[in-house]
């Protein structure tokens, strides 16, 4: 039992020393280049499962006031537009006015009250602006961009695990190194000891 303690004692010391040692070298600052380039090297794991959304959406009740208004800003989209729209969202029965968010076609679905599995080709296309109306209000959809199945994924979405990911292999390498220099020093001071 003493020699079991005294190794797991060993043990965590040198785990400590290497976590700190690994904590004060290891360069923890990504560039967006490094990013790129590996996301380049392995497109193909960064291909979509899915299609992508990126749509601005308001429903608004039948009787509001502020239609005209609310139409022209949302078309027009400033960040003047922006504001105002925002200010009046207690108005709308319901809105998604985040386009710069992509979103998957089940969420864009559940959102936008209008939209199915059946008439969803119909009004899913690029860059267009629909304004429909019906019993329970009026539907303002624009769909700012999508990207398709197969597709190479918007790096946004895979930015922090690109990161992590570049991260883990810095500090295999940084282990390596240190387990190498550990090794070398041993050999060349002759306190190298083989079990």
């Amino acid at each position: 039992l003493e020699n079991m303690v005294k190794d797991y004692r060993n043990d965590l010391y040198t785990n400590s020393y290497r976590k700190a040692v690994l904590n004060k070298n290891l360069d923890t600052i990504i560039s967006s280049d490094e990013i790129n380039t590996f996301l380049n090297k392995n497109k193909e794991f960064f291909r979509l499962k899915a299609p992508l959304f990126k749509v601005r959406y308001i429903h608004l009740p039948p009787d509001n006031v502020t239609q005209n208004k609310i139409k022209l800003s949302f078309q027009r989209f400033n960040n003047d537009d922006r504001i105002f729209l925002d200010s009046l969202s207690y108005q709308y029965n319901s809105y998604l006015l985040s386009d710069s968010v992509w979103i998957n076609k089940s969420n864009l679905i559940s959102k936008v009250e209008f939209l199915n599995q059946q008439n969803f080709i119909s009004y899913v296309k690029k860059s267009k602006f629909y304004n429909l109306k019906d019993t329970l209000g009026v539907y303002l959809l624009f769909v700012k961009d999508f990207l398709e199945k197969g597709d190479l994924a918007p790096i946004e979405i895979y930015t922090s695990k690109i990161k992590n990911i570049i991260l883990n292999k810095r500090k295999q390498e940084l282990i390596k190194q240190f387990e190498k220099d550990i090794l070398l020093d041993a050999i060349k001071s002759k306190t190298f000891e083989k079990y």
